[in-house]
């Protein structure tokens, strides 16, 4: 799995309020409040506690909007979210930072963080883990994180995250084509022929996995071969040969 690699922003804004605290003091109770939970969000980050950072920070996202610092709490509260194992939220999170501040420092990363975090999303009910298929599971987390994968490719080809960016892309692409294969799998089992062959010409368009392309093919024959469709089966046949 791909790792966030941010470098902490929060951590930065702590030092700037320990070397402030002077001036913090005398602005009043609000900034020490302020100064208050970015400690105590830096305290447990640095133990890697991440669900105890979430309040805080939570809370420093909340009330302090218009803080200099307002960019740098969201953006830790995404890498807290994400970390903690909380992925729709971090994906939630991100997606608020996007459209807060499009044209910002960053925005990269949080397309890249709303991205990992809805992949993660699905990836944390997984028919591999779960150990039994969902053919009937919502996609729309993996479509979702394909369309910010393709935003930030397509608008920050410099971005430190392109490359992190265009591998992930090519894995949530093949976790669609798994799908849509299992959905296939499951409609010839229904003795849903034509449903079925549907989506295995999604797979061989979309998938660059050589076995789930051979597994496809093979199943697509099997359709055919149902159906009395000579012509197809044969074709399927003498592809599968070739390959």
């Amino acid at each position: 799995m791909m790792r966030n690699k941010f470098s902490s922003a929060l951590m930065l804004v702590a030092l700037a309020a320990m070397l402030t605290g002077c001036q913090a003091k005398k602005e009043g109770d609000n900034i020490q409040n302020e100064e208050a939970l970015v400690h105590k969000s830096v305290k447990s980050l640095k133990s890697k506690r991440y669900s105890s950072a979430l309040d805080p920070l939570r809370k420093l996202n909340q009330d302090y909007t218009t803080s200099p610092n307002a960019q740098g709490y969201r953006l830790e509260l995404i890498s807290a979210e994400y970390q903690a194992g909380e992925y729709e939220n971090a994906a939630a999170t991100a997606n608020q930072f996007i459209v807060m501040y499009p044209h910002e420092k960053y925005v990269d990363y949080a397309l890249y963080m709303k991205s990992l975090s809805l992949y993660s999303s699905y990836g944390d009910w997984s028919p591999v883990k779960l150990k039994f298929s969902l053919p009937g599971k919502d996609p729309k987390p993996l479509h979702e994180a394909d369309q910010a994968l393709e935003i930030l490719i397509k608008k920050f080809p410099t971005s430190r995250y392109f490359y992190q960016a265009t591998k992930l892309q090519a894995t949530v692409r093949e976790s669609i084509a798994q799908r849509d294969f299992d959905i296939a799998n499951h409609y010839f089992a229904r003795h849903a022929y034509l449903a079925s062959l549907e989506r295995l010409n999604l797979v061989i368009q979309n998938s660059q996995n050589d076995n789930l392309i051979k597994n496809s093919l093979k199943l697509m024959q099997q359709n055919y071969a149902k159906l009395h469709v000579n012509d197809m089966q044969a074709k399927m046949e003498a592809l599968i040969a070739a390959n």
